[in-house]
This record gives structure tokens, C-alpha cells and sequence, in this order.
């Protein structure tokens, strides 16, 4: 799995993009890096985007039990939103376990599929604020998934 951290401290907005495949060590490995990268920010809004992700086959029940107790230690101290955007049916599901795990608390987390107008939307920003963003994920997003939307578009 490749993981890449974007942050935008003045919105506190991170942009997570993960492509490959997925297994609890990849997994634990991208949350204590975002907590290492996201310190600083008073309160975190996250978009996780597994769009891209092939195949998350390497995660156990055992191994995501593990990062929700990761992720309740990152919220302890300040509020965090966490939207997952996955496409995948499968992925959605495994995500959606994990949402419920960890539903409470500082910690909140809902999943998408391939909307991140909507994403952005739950996360609380107005429209300036979600259309800064929205070209802050554009930089980040790959040039296959940009291609892809501009094909579906109708004529």
C-alpha cells in the first residue's frame, strides 16, 4: 500500500490518498504518521480516500480493533471528522465496521462513496471553504481519476 498525507493547517484539512492494497501493518503505519504530520492542528477533518485502493484482503477484525484504540488515542485530546470515500464495496463495508468500532467519543467517522462534495459537506465547511478545498484535493488527486471523471460527463 502507498499512503500520501496532504495538509492544509489553515482549514485543518487532511487529504489522505491510498492506492495498492491494504493490510493492518499498512494501516497502522498511516495512522501514527498522520498523527506525527498532523500535530499542530487544533482539530482534524479528514478525507481519507481509498478510491484508488485495490483490495483491502490484508486487514484482520484482530488488526482494526487495534487501530480504533490508535484512533481514540489521536481524538482524545481534540475533536476529530474522518470521511472515508471508497467506491468498493467491499472496502466500503470494512469501513464501515471500523465507523461503528469507533463510533463516539472525540471521534467520528462516516463513509462515502464517490462524493467528496458530500464529504466536505459533513465535515462542517461552507461553500468558499469547500470549494478551496475541493481544488486543494484536485493537486492530489491522480490524473487517471481526473480523466475518468471527465469522460463520464455527458456531452
Amino acid at each position: 500500500m502507498a499512503f500520501k498525507i496532504h495538509i492544509n493547517h489553515e482549514l485543518n484539512f487532511a487529504y489522505t490518498k491510498v492506492t495498492g492494497t491494504l493490510s493492518d501493518e499498512d494501516l497502522r503505519l498511516m495512522v501514527l504518521a498522520f498523527q506525527i504530520e498532523s500535530k499542530g492542528l487544533e482539530y482534524v477533518r479528514e478525507i481519507i480516500d481509498m478510491r484508488d485502493l485495490r483490495s483491502a484482503a490484508g486487514l484482520t477484525v484482530e488488526g482494526l480493533l487495534r487501530m480504533s484504540e490508535l484512533e481514540r488515542v489521536r481524538s482524545t485530546d481534540r475533536d476529530v471528522l474522518l470521511a472515508v470515500l471508497t467506491s468498493d464495496r467491499m472496502i466500503k463495508m470494512v469501513a464501515e465496521i471500523f465507523a461503528n468500532v469507533n463510533d463516539g467519543g472525540n471521534l467520528r467517522i462516516n463513509v462515502y462513496g464517490d462524493d467528496d462534495e458530500e464529504a466536505l459537506c459533513w465535515l462542517g465547511y461552507e461553500d468558499t471553504d469547500r470549494a478551496t478545498l475541493k481544488r486543494f484535493i484536485g493537486r492530489h488527486t491522480s490524473r487517471q481519476r481526473q480523466s475518468q471523471r471527465q469522460s463520464q460527463r455527458p456531452v
